[in-house]
């Protein structure tokens, strides 16, 4: 058996394992990326952040004020537990239906794809 030969075999088999590795965690923003493009944000990758953050600030504001107001500690946590109440009701909700519009839109996108 030639030596030479073995040693080639093995570092290919070797070099086609690295290889394999490489390609499996290249993404197609790495692939735009070595051209010097880049992916598209779309309009709710822009979006959702924000409209995350403006809720989380009413919801920090809400509670700084009940915190800040004038009242009795019974009256304090009466309130705070009405309120906790109404934004899980109107979480579940917007929830709901993000959900349903969602199952109403899929369905067509799906299908458009079909015949393509």
């Amino acid at each position: 058996m030639n030596l030479t030969k073995l040693a080639l075999a093995v570092g290919s088999t070797i070099g086609a394992r690295q290889a394999v590795r490489a390609v499996q965690t290249y993404g197609v923003g790495d692939l735009l990326g070595s051209v010097g493009l880049e992916r598209r944000r779309t309009t709710m990758d822009k979006l959702l952040p924000a409209i995350g953050l403006v809720g989380l600030g009413t919801v920090i504001g809400a509670g700084v004020a009940l915190l800040c107001a004038p009242s009795s500690g019974r009256e304090l946590r009466a309130r705070m537990s009405d309120q906790l109440d109404h934004a899980k009701e109107m979480a579940k909700e917007r929830i709901d239906n993000g959900m349903r519009s969602l199952e109403e839109t899929l369905p067509r996108h799906a299908g458009s794809h079909v015949g393509s």
